[in-house]
């Protein structure tokens, strides 16, 4: 009952966002898209190791051990140094790898409504307000409160875990919250397995959860490893 009643028609939905108030929602939110991943270079990674302050202190350390005989301190230094850069290299390279992963899984092109019609066009110009269509294969392509739905179900593995799908189905239509688990969110990412549905864009880019994800990842690396911490 909920379901039909919440139905967005063109009327009910107001056909969508013009194209003039998503240029304003663009520019206040920005593109919907994630962190920025960088190409994964493993040379280059291993090679950055090398450049941290106190990698080079110890390096030059080394050189003086070596320089007055004290072999045994300059061979354990360089064990050191080595671990620490691996250990790094470890941690850096998996980031990258894991941050052009998510981006594959986000949905290139969305159906939306604009201008009172229903029209496809790329995932990154999705701003909050946006009226999306969804069908059975679909990627969800941002975090959108579900309007209407007909036999709706998600398959939400990549944010917790579970593979079974979901079951989806409307909530309240002025509903902001993207929290993991809501019976009313779709999150980007995710997949339509079954059903249909119509949905009001509730965060895009970083903010979504996907988008929330992705920018830890991206933070990694700018952390120090336990080991350069005791260093």
């Amino acid at each position: 009952m909920l379901d039909t009643l919440n139905r967005p028609t063109a009327e009910k939905s107001g056909k969508g966002l013009s194209d003039s108030r998503a240029e304003e929602l663009l520019a206040q939110y920005g593109r919907n898209t994630l962190a920025e991943e960088r190409k994964a270079r493993p040379l280059k990674i291993f090679i950055n190791q090398f450049k941290d302050i106190m990698v080079l202190i110890l390096l030059a350390a080394t050189a003086v051990s070596f320089f007055l005989g004290e072999y045994y301190d300059a061979l354990t230094i360089i064990i050191i140094v080595l671990v620490n850069s691996i250990l790094g290299f470890i941690q850096e390279y998996k980031t990258e790898k894991t941050l052009l992963a998510l981006k594959n899984m986000t949905a290139p092109n969305a159906r939306v409504w604009r201008n009172g019609r229903l029209k496809e066009m790329q995932t990154s110009e999705l701003v909050p307000g946006d009226i999306i269509a969804l069908e059975q294969g679909d990627k969800v392509p941002a975090d959108a409160a579900i309007l209407y739905s007909k036999g709706l179900f998600a398959e939400e593995s990549i944010l917790t875990g579970e593979s079974v799908p979901v079951a989806k189905s409307a909530g309240l239509p002025d509903d902001t919250d993207n929290s993991i688990g809501k019976q009313n969110i779709l999150y980007s990412g995710t997949i339509i397995t079954k059903g249909t549905a119509e949905a009001r864009v509730i965060a895009t880019g970083l903010s979504a959860q996907m988008g929330k994800i992705s920018g830890m990842l991206k933070n990694i690396d700018d952390e120090e490893t336990p080991l350069q911490k005791r260093l």
